[in-house]
């Protein structure tokens, strides 16, 4: 329930992350009608016709492995000038780990060293990732569950600060995430 008294200022003290800010304060209407963290007419409006960007020198660039069901999912991402978090390129392996050697050439284009992969904590598998050039950096949300990671995404996503490719997988994954708390 709405308090008028209440100023946007006031609002914005008690919470400082605007991104948090804009779920809960910005009145962003919800698409009640879909259970799924991102609704399939905001993941319409937020895709982008080409699957994967072209890398270029403008932008800093960042990558998560992670293991999804018996899939390995490379992200690579960016942030544009105007603050629009993108999803450069999706790269997923089917099975068994692939070689760090593929990631390292996958990643090479974007120059990128450092990988964040929270699943990747012993010792054997961060000096194999260390001989193909790759740095692991685990613990890529350390003080984030992933449901505030996901509500984070859906604000990103309602307020058009989020750029996705036209991958099935990213569609897919985004789609069928739901809230842990519903």
């Amino acid at each position: 329930i709405a308090n008028p008294s209440v100023t946007e200022e006031a609002t914005r003290a008690l919470e400082p992350n605007p991104l948090v800010w804009a779920r809960e304060y910005a009145a962003i209407p919800q698409d009640e009608d879909e259970d799924s963290i991102i609704t399939s007419a905001v993941l319409d409006r937020v895709t982008r016709v080409e699957c994967c960007l072209v890398p270029d020198d403008r932008h800093a660039y960042v990558a998560f492995l992670d293991l999804r069901s018996d899939e390995w999912v490379l992200s690579i991402g960016s942030m544009t000038n105007n603050a629009v978090r993108r999803v450069d390129r999706v790269h997923v392996w089917t099975g068994a780990f692939p070689k760090w050697t593929h990631v390292a050439k996958a990643l090479k284009p974007y120059g990128i060293k450092h990988v964040f992969c929270p699943d990747f904590a012993e010792f054997s598998t961060r000096e194999a990732a260390r001989e193909a050039g790759i740095a692991l950096v685990a613990n890529a949300w350390p003080k984030m569950t992933l449901d505030n990671a996901f509500q984070e995404l859906k604000t990103l996503a309602q307020t058009a600060r989020l750029d996705l490719p036209a991958d099935d997988d990213v569609r897919d994954t985004l789609g069928e995430q739901r809230l842990l708390d519903r």
